[in-house]
């Protein structure tokens, strides 16, 4: 399945902008879930990509990344990587960490005492994926995913799983470009203090289960 916000995109933005409230104010997230399947001979080719470099993270980058205040990215969230075993892939504008995006086979972190756990073999959690606003629009997030979807395919992995908040209209109209890309679900949770209250529909139960953390 598909979803094509260009049309009557006149709703979609008022559903953009009520689920973009409901999320900043109460904290309830509502989720598209998506599969990308791996193509490692599908690497983009623009000649303006030449300027970057794209990469696993080194932990020197992450120290360089979470003083970075340009990066929503901090220490607290880069030890707990550390430790799950998390790998990180970015782009790079000579030194500087301009975009990124995180993958496991473990739990994945959603929020503070929520992952998600993946029930499907031979596919990973893509999560935390970030470009920095000035360098949008290059197909940097392609390009990153592609540096770690290659190595995860040699690995024995063939598909990512992710979700994209369905009041961000700018990441659901590129990755209805995406021909790798099949969204088979919806999902999401409602914070209230310490409590979780989450929700998935038939095709998200398939893919993945939520697991709260108790000591989160």
């Amino acid at each position: 399945m598909q979803l094509n916000v260009d049309r009557a995109r006149w709703a979609w933005e008022t559903l953009a902008y009520v689920l973009t409230h409901l999320r900043r104010h109460f904290n309830f997230n509502v989720w598209v879930i998506n599969t990308r399947d791996f193509r490692p001979d599908m690497s983009p080719a623009d000649e303006h990509l030449n300027r970057f470099q794209f990469r696993k993270l080194s932990d020197d980058d992450m120290q360089a990344a979470c003083s970075d205040p340009d990066l929503p990215i901090d220490s607290q969230f880069a030890e707990g990587a550390q430790v799950r075993g998390d790998i990180g892939y970015g782009a790079f504008d000579g030194a500087r960490l301009v975009g990124y995006t995180w993958k496991t086979t473990k739990p994945g972190p959603v929020d503070q005492g929520l992952s998600i756990r993946l029930i499907v073999p031979n596919i990973n959690y893509g999560f935390k994926t970030f470009v920095h606003p000035a360098y949008r629009g290059h197909q940097l997030q392609d390009s990153v995913n592609h540096v770690g979807e290659k190595e995860c395919f040699d690995k024995g992995f063939f598909k990512n799983l992710s979700y994209v908040d369905m009041g961000n209209l700018s990441s659901l109209k590129s990755q209805y470009k995406s021909p790798t890309r099949t969204v088979v679900g919806f999902a999401g949770y409602w914070k209230v203090g310490s409590r979780f209250f989450t929700w998935r529909s038939p095709g998200a139960r398939r893919h993945f289960q939520f697991h709260r953390d108790e000591a989160g």
